[in-house]
């Protein structure tokens, strides 16, 4: 079957040519998979994978079919099963309002490669080891973080 259905990909749509017809620039959007892992001969479902996909507007193009088409192919790439469950689309447009519109600058960003993590998976007491990544959107400038009164620049952060 067609995965995601063509409504989550219309609503995606629609959502970004609202943006589009304020004004936004670039667009991007992240969709979290669960994995089809066997554990003990069971279904593992508390690992995840994500799929990212970013477009910037070029001057005669439709921001809003642009990164319909590149999440399409980007999925399509990444093979995930339609059984595994989309857990969450994350998106964002952006207005290049104090910069200039560039793929680097699009959201979501790549907080965190993928890498093992260590976590508490609910209702379960011990931890499991899974593969985690993360990625984040914002508003404005974010070259630092300030934690317990400290202040650490991202690249620290990101550690």
């Amino acid at each position: 079957g067609v995965f995601p259905t063509s409504e989550a990909l219309d609503v995606l749509q629609d959502m970004v040519t609202v943006t589009m017809m304020r004004g936004a620039q670039t667009s991007g959007v992240v969709v979290y998979h669960r994995r089809n892992n066997k554990k003990n001969n069971k279904d593992d479902t508390s690992s995840y994978y994500a799929v990212r996909s970013r477009v910037v507007n070029k001057k005669r193009t439709d921001l809003s079919v642009l990164l319909r088409n590149k999440l399409q192919r980007d999925l399509k790439r990444n093979k995930p099963s339609p059984s595994s469950g989309t857990i969450l689309f994350a998106g964002h447009t952006r207005f290049a309002t104090s910069s200039k519109a560039t793929f680097e600058g699009t959201h979501p960003h790549r907080w965190t490669p993928p890498s093992p993590r260590r976590v508490y998976v609910t209702n379960d007491i011990c931890p499991t080891t899974i593969q985690v990544e993360n990625y984040i959107t914002h508003n404005g400038d974010f070259d630092f973080y300030s934690v317990n009164g400290k202040t650490f620049d991202v690249e620290t952060i990101q550690q």
